[in-house]
This record gives C-alpha cells, sequence and structure tokens, in this order.
C-alpha cells in the first residue's frame, strides 16, 4: 500500500518546536474537508543544531565542526563508546560537519593518520 502525504506546516526556526498538520492517503483517494477517507495526524518536530560557541563567533563553522568531532572522539576514549555523556558531542558535529569530512576523518582514524590531536 502507497500511502502520499500532503498538508500544510507550521511556522518555525531551528531550536524552535514546529508542527505539521498531514493527510495520509491510500494512493487514489482524495482527502475529503471531513477527513472520512484518509486519516488525520498531527507530527511534533523539533529541530535542534549545535548551541552557539563563543569561540566560533564567525559564520564559517569549519573549525568549531572540526572541534566538535574531536571532543566527541575524546570522550569516547575517556568514557567509552557506551557512554551516554558523548552523545550530545556526537549531535553536534554531526549537525556542523559535512558527511564527506566525517567519513574522510574517519578513515583517516582507521588508518592512523587523522592530523588531530585525539
Amino acid at each position: 500500500m502507497t500511502l502520499m502525504m500532503f498538508g500544510s506546516y507550521g511556522e518555525g526556526i531551528f531550536g524552535i518546536s514546529s508542527t505539521i498538520s498531514c493527510n495520509f492517503c491510500i494512493r487514489g483517494q482524495v482527502a475529503s474537508a471531513a477527513g472520512s477517507l484518509c486519516i488525520k495526524k498531527l507530527i511534533l518536530i523539533e529541530l535542534k543544531t549545535a548551541p552557539a560557541d563563543f569561540r566560533f563567533p564567525t559564520t564559517n563553522q569549519t573549525r568549531h565542526c572540526f572541534t566538535r568531532y574531536i571532543e566527541f572522539h575524546r570522550c569516547v576514549a575517556a568514557k567509552g563508546e557506551d557512554s551516554g555523556e558523548c552523545e550530545k558531542f556526537a549531535k553536534y558535529y554531526r549537525a556542523l560537519c559535512p558527511g564527506e569530512w566525517v567519513e574522510k576523518w574517519n578513515e583517516q582514524r582507521d588508518n592512523g593518520t587523522f592530523p588531530g590531536p585525539l
């Protein structure tokens, strides 16, 4: 069964919750005003990114990204991979860093050629 989603999106910015009112319908059906053919669903989405850091005041966040990546791996090294305390650093670097950079850095760490201080 294929579902189509359409609806109106609430206003919101990063760090503030937004609500999305959606109609989910089976392909070929049309949503009626009463909603009798479709299921109405309210979805709450919370968008967050890394908080502002006074060490990186400019719009270029390259250094901020690299620092957060290093902080995460230092935390994992100190507290272990199972520690939930390092998860905030992971969220920060994943929000700031392009995926290609992270993949490259992970490969460099595996090969022992990573240029940063871990």
